[in-house]
């Protein structure tokens, strides 16, 4: 949780004391401001770190933002696991059976690769392509095989360590700046 000092209120206080409802404004826009840096910091951070898409990880991000007298912003993330097809796949398109089939190269976590001995790349009937395994011996069924979600990704400690450190950096930056805006009369 990230929060406003009280050191940067008390100052607030002293400087907005004339004008009604200051402080809260400039809480406001500064908490706004800076759950909106959350998702960015978030995406830059994932995308480092795991071979997934900035726009899906952008998608499974929702911003609650602080509205009226709320002074409080949520940035939630949900989403299932994803399919190993969107991540770093090798070769990712379906093999035809025959001697000479490649083995699958997965890799979820930039710079590691796993190889997936009996799976392999299939075309389902809808359309979607998906690395699968057998589930028996036999021709089917088969089942698809999925990575980690945006959220399981999101909980990794390097990830929510920078991104914590940048938004304290950010909200507090931003309250100074929107106290100073107001304090010059473009915030009323």
């Amino acid at each position: 949780m990230i929060r406003i000092t009280d050191s940067d209120i008390g100052r607030a206080i002293v400087m907005l004391d004339k004008i009604p409802n200051g402080v809260s404004k400039a809480a406001r826009s500064a908490i706004n401001k800076t759950i909106t840096g959350v998702r960015t910091d978030t995406k830059q951070e994932v995308t480092k770190r795991y071979e997934v898409k900035s726009s899906t990880v952008h998608k499974s991000i929702t911003i609650n933002r602080a509205k009226g007298s709320t002074l409080e912003a949520f940035a939630i993330s949900q989403g299932r696991p994803i399919p190993l097809v969107n991540f770093k796949v090798r070769p990712k398109k379906v093999q035809r059976k025959g001697p000479r089939n490649k083995k699958i190269s997965v890799s979820v976590k930039k710079g590691s690769a796993t190889t997936l001995n009996n799976a392999f790349v299939a075309q389902f009937k809808s359309g979607h392509m998906g690395v699968v395994e057998r589930k028996t011996r036999k021709r089917y069924p088969v089942r698809e095989l999925f990575g980690p979600s945006i959220p399981k990704m999101m909980e990794n400690k390097f990830v929510m360590g920078v991104v914590e450190d940048k938004a304290q950096v950010r909200l507090k930056k931003s309250f100074n700046h929107e106290v100073d805006r107001i304090m010059k009369g473009y915030g009323k």
